[in-house]
């Protein structure tokens, strides 16, 4: 007599259901943060050749002042690019890349923000227009940026579509008033540098620090680094304990709960 046997799919199913679950989630997450990683050293990579395309072709089309061979010269790059590499080197995409090189024509400028800023982010940023009156800052200790007294901002014109969701988080920076409400947190210098420069939740501030109090024109000056954005931010590490100099070499070090507490009122994705 034959002895019957289950189907292989049936007993595929049965394997499937007792596998363990916490194994498989832990899997699961390893395989999805792989395919992160992979996805961004892919975008920083082409964020770089774009940024060359782009360059090259802009440098081609200068040589010659007349806007009908720059208008036949991105077409015809474009058609044979999109035959042969896809619709990802189109005259359209072709056009964003000489955007890119217009708008960012320093390389190290582009190296340091790829690290930080995908293809999508970029190409909402080149197409953002500002106009305003600034001044050089006068003290540059007491500067994170190069101007101040700005006045008269106006946004010319504003990306199309959608801001891409963050981290980092991009778009118009609200008032300073919501940034006093929202309260920060001491934000790691090295996350900022590398992943935060562009976001609107993360700034680098001068701090004054007065070393004797008995003689208040004793000071010092320093850049900290801060985060108002939400707190479940997946780019956040918090920086070191600020530790602030005082006069006879002693020094006061502020305490965790200060950060805690000027964030305790907003939910973790406020």
């Amino acid at each position: 007599m034959k002895k019957k046997t289950r189907p292989p799919y049936k007993l595929a199913t049965s394997l499937l259901s007792n596998a363990p679950q916490d194994l498989l989630a832990e899997l699961r997450e390893w395989i999805r943060q792989v395919r992160i990683s992979a996805a961004r050293v892919v975008d920083k990579h082409l964020c770089a050749l774009y940024w060359r395309i782009g360059t090259r072709i802009r440098l081609e089309i200068l040589k010659d002042q007349r806007a009908e061979y720059g208008a036949g010269i991105v077409s015809a790059v474009g058609r044979q690019l999109e035959a042969e590499f896809g619709r990802g080197f189109s005259e359209k995409s072709l056009r964003h890349m000489i955007r890119f090189a217009e708008a960012f024509p320093d390389e190290q400028i582009v190296s340091a923000l790829r690290r930080q800023l995908t293809w999508t982010h970029f190409k909402r940023l080149i197409y953002l227009e500002v106009s305003g009156l600034a001044v050089p800052v006068e003290d540059p200790r007491k500067e994170a940026a190069t101007f101040y007294k700005t006045s008269g901002l106006k946004m010319v014109k504003k990306a199309e579509g959608e801001a891409p969701a963050g981290p980092p988080f991009l778009g118009e920076p609200p008032d300073l008033e919501t940034y006093r409400s929202r309260g920060h947190r001491r934000l790691d210098v090295r996350i900022y540098e590398t992943k935060c420069t562009a976001c609107l939740w993360a700034c680098k501030m001068p701090v004054e620090m007065i070393i004797d109090h008995w003689n208040p024109s004793k000071k010092r000056y320093r850049f900290e680094t801060f985060c108002y954005g939400p707190k479940s931010c997946s780019f956040y590490r918090a920086g070191p304990t600020r530790k602030v100099p005082g006069r006879k070499g002693m020094s006061y070090t502020e305490e965790d709960w200060v950060d805690e507490d000027a964030t305790s009122y907003r939910g973790q994705d406020d």
